[in-house]
């Protein structure tokens, strides 16, 4: 006689609606698609870094902070009137231009990975040094400055 196991549920790994529309500041990760790379490509993360670089410096732009690794994206946002939403656009957006040029292209897992931040104050600064400092942890260049794919709105 079988055993019977209880069904399996995905985790749940998203906060609840209304926390994504509370302007909070958020710490987002992107993942490539598993085993893959793209922005190893500079071409693939100028295309990216760009779109970044442009959100952060619109008016209302929420982005913070931003780096391009070779297989994912951190992107410090503050402000954004919802978070899901904007992840949701900037994936679609730099999927549709990869795609003009390699109409097969399939940069993004399915998801991202986010933590709430304050506001203001320590931790808030300390993800955007975590943020920038990421090339440099991963061995890929020896100063913050030398990484062309990462920027900061703060003075």
């Amino acid at each position: 006689m079988h055993e019977q196991r209880p069904p399996r549920f995905r985790r749940r790994i998203r906060l609840a609606p209304e926390a994504y529309r509370s302007g909070a500041a958020f710490l987002v990760t992107v993942c490539a698609v598993r085993g893959t790379a793209p922005f190893h490509d500079p071409h693939r993360a100028n295309i990216v870094a760009r779109r970044l670089l442009a959100a952060r410096n619109s008016r209302r732009g929420p982005v913070v902070a931003y780096c391009v690794m070779p297989d994912h994206v951190h992107i410090v946002l503050a402000g954004a009137p919802d978070v899901v939403q904007w992840v949701r656009e900037f994936k679609a957006g730099t999927t549709a231009e990869l795609r003009r040029e390699d109409p097969g292209a399939r940069p993004w897992q399915r998801s991202f990975h986010d933590r709430c931040l304050p506001l203001h104050g320590e931790s808030l600064d300390a993800a955007v040094t975590y943020v920038l400092e990421n090339p440099v942890r991963a061995g890929l260049v020896a100063r913050v400055a030398d990484w062309p794919w990462a920027g900061h709105g703060l003075a």
